[in-house]
């Protein structure tokens, strides 16, 4: 952190959740804006009320979105963007291969859609740079001004020291660091809350591993300001990391500087700040939240409705790639809550199983099964929702594994170009494997040297 004038020190605005406004050197950098509605169909709600408008938007200079989850990704709330402002903004996303985001923000009025090369500074204003990065699915953004560097990791899964470190090197020196805090998918059936506790702890143990080795002068726990809205997954409220618990740990835990904001909340981040009022209005929402129970429920289709639908998918998805049947092999099981009707899965079609919702490998609502057809991300939309139980030993992973599998070969068609390119594949794996051999023996053959 370097001293200087009031220009180069960035203020934070908070908006909700996994947003917030940085102004630094003449840029109004925000990320991530979801300010109103559910997201994962119908299974999280905001915690709080979003102050910040869709008005508001005419003051912002940069928008970068880290990943295609609703609640960093919302069309619905980005659609309501005015349209004068959505073709002036500067929108930043990550290059990638699907170019789903960047498509929907041109194809919606977004004009200036620039793609962040990966790990490189961009100079966005003078003296003011970022860099973006990939983590799996997610990116986190470094933010570079004369005052110090502010790291967003938002939902990255950094777990692990090796990829914490990679971000180190890459970023430099981090004041400010921002990170979830609490567990945010499918943790268990309503009776295993020993797993919750697990999951919620484990939030917190990854905070201390990044903390470690970032170095960070500033925690802001941000990112998990959301609550399990549904009839579904209500019961998934009940370890969750409360925002107060999660700064006095940092405190008092590892050393660091805690700030927590709440929507409205302007901090300039040289200066100090007490946490714990934000913390009680949060506390409050939540008691105000649980207290009123969940907010929606799933809606009913008949039984006939879900076979003749997903049949559908499956016969056009072998009409267009007949060896489908040959190349999934899997199969998986599942049973529907609001008909009470178990069936088996399989590229090869949707045949009625004699199973009970205790065997099958997800027990869920007929409308999350036809969202996870009706859309590639739908699987990935139930699995973070948790709006199922699963009471198989991994019938989950298998669950979602064949809806993605099925997506992914309805979206590739298995032609001479596909073959070639599995043929490649598999020659490099054949070369690694015989490359990493050669080493071995030449290894052992040194070593008896």
């Amino acid at each position: 952190m370097r001293a200087q004038s009031s220009t180069f020190v960035p203020v934070i605005e908070w908006v909700n959740h996994a947003s917030f406004v940085t102004t630094v050197g003449g840029v109004r950098l925000l990320c991530d804006p979801w300010l109103e509605g559910t997201a994962f169909k119908d299974g999280w709600a905001l915690l709080a009320a979003t102050r910040f408008g869709y008005d508001d938007f005419a003051n912002i200079s940069h928008l970068w979105i880290s990943h295609q989850h609703p609640d960093h990704f919302a069309p619905a709330n980005l659609r309501k963007i005015p349209a004068e402002v959505r073709a002036r903004l500067n929108v930043l996303y990550r290059t990638e291969r699907g170019k789903l985001v960047v498509s929907w923000m041109r194809s919606n009025g977004f004009e200036n859609v620039k793609e962040l090369e990966l790990e490189r500074w961009l100079e966005i204003a003078p003296a003011i740079e970022l860099m973006c990065g990939a983590h799996d699915d997610d990116s986190w953004l470094a933010l570079r001004t004369p005052w110090g560097t502010l790291l967003n990791v938002n939902d990255c899964v950094l777990k692990r020291a090796e990829d914490i470190g990679a971000i180190a090197r890459l970023a430099g020196p981090v004041d400010v660091l921002f990170t979830q805090f609490s567990y945010a998918q499918w943790t268990g059936n309503p009776e295993d809350v020993d797993v919750r506790r697990r999951d919620a702890a484990e939030k917190l143990e990854r905070i201390a591993l990044q903390a470690r080795i970032l170095r960070p002068r500033i925690i802001v726990p941000f990112a998990s300001f959301v609550y399990f809205c549904n009839a579904e997954n209500f019961y998934l409220n009940d370890c969750m990391n409360a925002v107060g618990d999660v700064a006095a740990f940092v405190e008092r835990e590892l050393g660091n500087q805690a700030v927590v904001l709440y929507p409205g909340d302007r901090w300039r981040v040289d200066e100090p700040r007490d946490w714990r009022t934000a913390a009680e209005r949060y506390a409050a929402d939540a008691r105000d939240r649980l207290a009123r129970g969940p907010t929606h429920a799933p809606a009913r289709f008949a039984a006939e409705d879900v076979e003749g639908r997903i049949n559908g998918f499956l016969s056009r998805l072998r009409a267009k790639n007949p060896a489908v049947t040959l190349l999934v092999r899997e199969k998986t099981t599942f049973y529907l809550t609001d008909s009470e009707r178990a069936y088996e899965l399989s590229a090869r079609g949707l045949v009625p199983s004699a199973l009970d919702a205790s065997s099958v490998d997800v027990a869920t609502a007929s409308e999350n099964v036809l969202y996870a057809f009706r859309t590639p991300w739908g699987g990935n939309t139930l699995h973070v929702s948790g709006r199922f139980t699963s009471h198989v030993w991994g019938g989950h992973l298998r669950f979602f594994g064949l809806v993605r599998r099925l997506h992914h070969y309805n979206r590739t068609p298995i032609d001479g170009q596909w073959i070639a390119e599995q043929c490649r594949r598999v020659t490099r794996g054949l070369l690694r494997r015989l490359a990493m051999s050669y080493a071995h023996s030449a290894r052992r053959f040194v070593q008896r040297s």
